[in-house]
Parts: structure tokens; C-alpha cells; sequence
């Protein structure tokens, strides 16, 4: 993979130098200047970083200076390519048929047969109700 000026990576800090900070990104070894403010990085730490351009050598020059669109642009591609990876390999298994839809009226017939069980049990329980004596003379 090669790297083009204006890419916005994540690099690891592999190393850290006076002469800069020394990224490793898939492989290609990068330099993060002084002048970027690299107090405080540890190697180990992930950066995401831009790359603004190349030294005589090759090493590729980066820079911490991110604008917030990019950043949220650099997310936004990567989520897609997580999604992307994830479902690679997949099977499209297109939703079931759903079973042919009963008539109206074989519904509602149930619905009233449901309706007169329940208007039955309260019959009784009101007959029940009405035979026991609640109230006392």
C-alpha cells in the first residue's frame, strides 16, 4: 500500500526521538516532526494522523493537524470498511413469504367466538357472586 499526500491514516508511535516521533502505518515507517507538539506520546499510542509529504529519502512527513471533517470523514470510512469486511462472505437470504392472509370474516368469527367464551365466564362468575351472600343482615 502506498501512501498519498493529504491521506488521513491511524499510525502507530514506534518510536520517539529527538529528531521526531517515528509512526508505523501497515508497514510504512513514517516521522511526525517536532514542531507537531509530540510531549507526551509513548510508543504503543494510536494517532490519527495526515500525511503532508514526503522527505528526500521517501519517509513520509506527518502531521496531527486534523481538521474535525476529516476526522469525522476518516470515521466514517472506516466504519464502512468494518461493515464491509463483516459482511463479505455473506449470503443474501431474502425475507420469507409471508402465508396468505385470512379473510375478514373467518377473523372476525373468531373474534366473536373469543367474545361469547368471555361473556360466558362473566356470567357465571356473576352467578357465583350473586348465590354467596357478601353482604351481612
Amino acid at each position: 500500500m502506498e501512501l498519498r499526500e493529504d491521506e488521513i491514516v491511524e499510525a502507530e508511535v514506534v518510536e520517539v526521538t529527538p529528531e521526531g516521533v517515528f509512526l508505523l502505518y501497515r508497514g510504512i515507517r513514517g516521522l511526525l516532526p517536532p514542531e507537531e507538539g509530540i510531549s507526551g506520546l509513548r510508543p504503543g499510542q494510536r494517532l490519527v494522523v495526515k500525511v503532508v509529504g514526503f522527505r528526500e529519502d521517501g519517509l513520509p512527513v506527518f502531521s496531527c493537524r486534523v481538521s474535525e471533517w476529516e476526522r469525522e470523514l476518516f470515521e466514517a470510512r472506516r466504519q464502512a470498511s468494518r461493515l464491509r469486511d463483516r459482511l463479505q462472505g455473506r449470503v443474501f437470504t431474502p425475507p420469507k413469504t409471508r402465508a396468505v392472509e385470512e379473510r375478514i370474516e373467518t377473523r372476525l368469527e373468531r373474534w366473536l367466538q373469543e367474545a361469547e367464551r368471555a361473556l360466558e365466564r362473566l356470567r357465571r362468575h356473576r352467578q357465583k357472586r350473586l348465590s354467596t351472600k357478601f353482604y351481612t343482615d
